[in-house]
């Protein structure tokens, strides 16, 4: 059966007030004009509809071909502050100590000494270079990062509009209603974004982690490496075990990868302890490759003579005979270079994972003829230190960097070092000494020393008076200002005080005086030389 509803006039009038935007109600005469207005509006309103779709559709295709000129596009860089970046400056590893069964006392100190022979073969490593399994995993890393971080940031969001919509805080609900929309956006371009678009370095510096074991190993993972990583915050962590079994030992060592969330090196072994350490050194290639990011090769020079220096691609390799463990393959310039020896420039080509050695033989620097004259004759010539002969006398030396000196008793000494490779002979003329230089920087010696020993000894006098004073000014604190206790801690206190004024003075003009026959003797000696 219908329900009849009989609406109130008030109602109905207002209704028609919202309708047709008048600001009083109309007659019930005037309702029939009232609803042509109605229907007039709702004529307008349809025709704004239609116009407004027009425009949705029109506008994308508008934004296609705006977005590369900026015309629509925004300017802010909205988008490009949801992008991923990789804030770390190093690329960290781990080695952890190894976890042991069955292992006899006497060889339970292989827990900690392989690991660090592992780390110790290793050191020399420097940089790390990303492949592109190892970039792309590192992107999808940073994405999963920024992902978690943008999810935290909506869900502490949609807490705060609760909180407003329920009375218990105060904001603006249309600008948490915008910071929504933008973390939904970010979290959608996140989602579809092509990992190419982050940017990864190439290559980073190797970093060892420090942790809190023997020799600052990380504690070995109990069940999971990636959970061991994480909270070591490293991108490699190295670690193993070790079981002995009837005298011998079963070594593996595995390396994982956080980033990439798998294992990247596995090595086993069985042996003799020197067995083991034999073999270590192909565990210690393997993880170097890993490190790396690159194949190496291992070249040793063996120059001729042996002091010399050894430097391969620009970087010093070593003085005398030098290996280096992982060099890049490909060509290499090795330059020897040693004292009084022409420089020797090598080029060659190594192959991956080569291993050669390379001897080199210098060809000394032709010598040239200096002669040595001094007025008067009779002085003693040294060349760096070695004495050759006396004046007058003609040496042979090499084209530069050699030092001369030349001594005759009463007489001071002249050092220098011939820069001009045309020179053929030089006269030096010998100054008397005024007095016997050795003597008198002897005499100013002895003179500081015994003003540093008077300051010394004069210092425990006023610490002692200093304190003796204050032991009697608490006395006197202590005691009746009426007795005579008091008169006598007060006294002793004004005695011992300015006595300590008196010998604190001394000690400083003590100190003045040490300092004076420092300064002094240390110009002496700078212009004996």
């Amino acid at each position: 059966m219908p329900l009849a509803v009989t609406v109130p006039h008030n109602v109905a009038s207002r209704s028609i007030c919202r309708e047709t935007g008048l600001r009083r109600p109309p007659r019930p005469s005037s309702r029939r004009r009232a609803r042509e207005a109605c229907s007039r509006k709702a004529d307008a309103g349809g025709f704004a509809r239609v116009v407004i779709a027009a425009l949705a559709l029109l506008l994308p295709l508008c934004a296609a071909g705006g977005l590369q000129d900026g015309i629509l596009s925004p300017d802010d860089g909205s988008e490009d502050r949801f992008l991923p970046v990789d804030t770390s400056e190093s690329w960290s590893v781990g080695f952890a100590s190894l976890k042991t069964r069955a292992l006899s006392p006497e060889n339970r100190y292989l827990r900690y000494s392989i690991p660090l022979l592992i780390r110790e073969g290793l050191s020399s490593i420097g940089v790390h270079i990303y492949n592109i399994e190892e970039r792309t995993a590192r992107a999808k890393y940073l994405v999963e990062q920024k992902l978690a971080q943008l999810r935290l940031e909506l869900q502490s969001l949609q807490h705060r509009r609760d909180e407003i919509l329920f009375g218990s805080a105060s904001g603006d609900l249309a600008q948490i209603r915008k910071q929504k929309e933008e973390l939904l956006g970010g979290l959608s371009q996140l989602q579809n974004l092509d990992m190419d678009a982050v940017a990864v370095s190439f290559q980073k510096p190797v970093v060892f982690k420090e942790g809190q074991e023997t020799g600052s190993l990380i504690v070995a993972p109990r069940f999971s490496p990636l959970a061991r990583s994480r909270e070591e915050k490293v991108d490699l962590i190295v670690w193993g075990e070790i079981e002995e079994v009837q005298d011998f030992l079963y070594l593996n060592i595995r390396a994982f990868n956080t980033v990439m969330q798998k294992e990247v090196f596995a090595f086993e072994s069985a042996g003799s302890i020197q067995g083991l350490h034999d073999s270590l050194f192909r565990a210690v290639d393997g993880l170097a490759e890993l490190m790396l990011g690159r194949k190496w090769a291992r070249l040793t020079v063996v120059p001729y003579p042996p002091d010399s220096s050894v430097t391969v691609n620009g970087v010093l390799l070593g003085t005398g005979v030098s290996t280096g463990r992982f060099i890049e393959p490909g060509d290499v310039q090795i330059v020897t270079s040693s004292p009084g020896f022409d420089d020797v420039e090598t080029v060659m080509s190594l192959a991956p994972y080569e291993e050669r050695r390379v001897e080199i033989l210098l060809a000394e620097k032709p010598l040239r003829k200096l002669s040595i004259h001094t007025d008067p004759p009779g002085a003693d010539v040294y060349v760096d230190s070695i004495w050759k002969g006396q004046s007058p006398l003609v040496l042979e030396l090499l084209a530069s960097g050699q030092r001369l000196l030349v001594r005759k008793e009463g007489y001071r000494e002249v050092t220098f070092q011939p820069q001009e490779e045309s020179l053929e002979a030089i006269m030096l003329t010998l100054r008397k000494a005024l007095l016997d230089e050795s003597a008198w920087l002897e005499k100013k010696r002895d003179t500081f020393y015994a003003s540093l020993g008077i300051f010394f000894i004069s210092l425990p006098l006023p610490i002692f008076l200093y304190g003796y004073a204050l032991d009697n000014a608490n006395a006197a604190i202590r005691s009746d200002p009426r007795s005579s206790q008091y008169q006598q801690f007060y006294s002793q206190t004004e005695i011992t005080y300015f006595a300590y004024g008196a010998t604190l003075f001394i000690s400083i003009a003590l100190f003045a005086k040490m300092l004076g026959e420092l300064i002094e003797y240390v110009d002496y000696v700078d212009y004996v030389r």
